[in-house]
């Protein structure tokens, strides 16, 4: 697993946008060696992806 501290110095980002990222960054590491920079950026970009699809069908649901 790794351990270390993330941090974000400059995005303009939301706050969740940045949380969410962060966390699939941190999952990508634990998944992939830290050299294999390409199965890392596609696993962030999939989770991303994910989320936006989930977020967007959340908010298009109708209350009845």
């Amino acid at each position: 697993m790794f351990e270390g501290k993330a941090l974000v110095e400059d995005t303009d980002m939301l706050a969740k946008m940045q949380i969410q990222a962060t966390a699939s960054a941190s999952q990508a590491l634990d998944l992939y060696d830290v050299l294999d920079c390409k199965s890392i950026a596609g696993h962030i970009k999939k989770k991303t992806w994910i989320e936006e699809i989930d977020y967007k069908e959340m908010s298009t649901k109708k209350v009845i």
